[in-house]
């Protein structure tokens, strides 16, 4: 048996229409989209998006899954597309390529002085506990200055990435770390688990609003697997 990538699975996010609804004189448009989508691992079209958008319009860019692992540097989606950051609000959590918890919004002097003065989130509310704070700074500066744990990751994704391909799996072009698999089948689903779990490869099976109804299994490749416990999951993908 091989679960196989359904096409609603692998297509690209949705492209805008360019028509915007209405609107007052003094109304500045803001598109609101993930970088890296988490369900299937698309990267959003920030060049077609910003293309698309009135000239004073902004993107605000939910980079949780992209911040530390996509572009040459690990600044993320915006980097990875080759855009200029002048029309966009990133987004990012310290949750995942950076191992803490917590977030933060990247942009000029003017955006962070709106957000202290008017967002609720400062007023009254508890910040990061230093030790925190400070090992996020850390990871960020590891992050900019040391590019081996990345590119370890990149290795990583055209490994797993290639191997699939060459076993008839849809996956995506985009040098992103997250695989999704379908399952036709109840049946089939429970078996792609068992096998999975024989190989020590605990499987997130997730349903995510607007996915496939009966769901699917989710994996994150890190910098830390190594060969073989990538040729596990694989294997146990592949297997007929």
């Amino acid at each position: 048996m091989t679960a196989r990538l359904r096409p609603s699975d692998t297509a690209t996010p949705p492209t805008w229409s360019g028509r915007w609804p209405e609107r007052g004189g003094d109304d500045r448009p803001i598109l609101l989209t993930d970088g890296l989508f988490a369900h299937n691992g698309a990267v959003a079209p920030l060049e077609r998006y910003l293309k698309s958008l009135p000239a004073h319009g902004l993107i605000l860019v939910d980079d949780a899954h992209g911040a530390g692992v996509l572009g040459g540097k690990g600044r993320g989606t915006p980097e990875f597309a080759g855009v200029s950051r002048r029309r966009l609000i990133q987004t990012i959590t310290l949750s995942k390529a950076f191992g803490v918890f917590g977030g933060a919004i990247l942009g000029g002097a003017a955006l962070r002085k709106a957000i202290f003065q008017s967002s609720p989130m400062f007023a009254g509310s508890t910040p990061l506990p230093p030790p925190l704070a400070a090992a996020a700074l850390r990871a960020v500066e590891m992050v900019r200055s040391d590019p081996r744990l990345r590119l370890r990751l990149e290795k990583n994704i055209r490994y797993a990435k290639s191997v699939l391909r060459g076993h008839g799996f849809a996956v995506q072009a985009a040098p992103t770390p997250i695989l999704t698999f379908v399952p036709s089948t109840p049946a089939q689903a429970g078996a792609l688990q068992r096998r999975l779990i024989s190989r020590r490869v605990f499987p997130s099976f997730i349903r995510y609003p607007g996915g496939p109804e009966g769901g699917w299994f989710r994996f994150a490749l890190s910098s830390e697997h190594r060969r073989a416990q990538l040729e596990d999951l694989l294997g146990a993908l592949t297997a007929d």
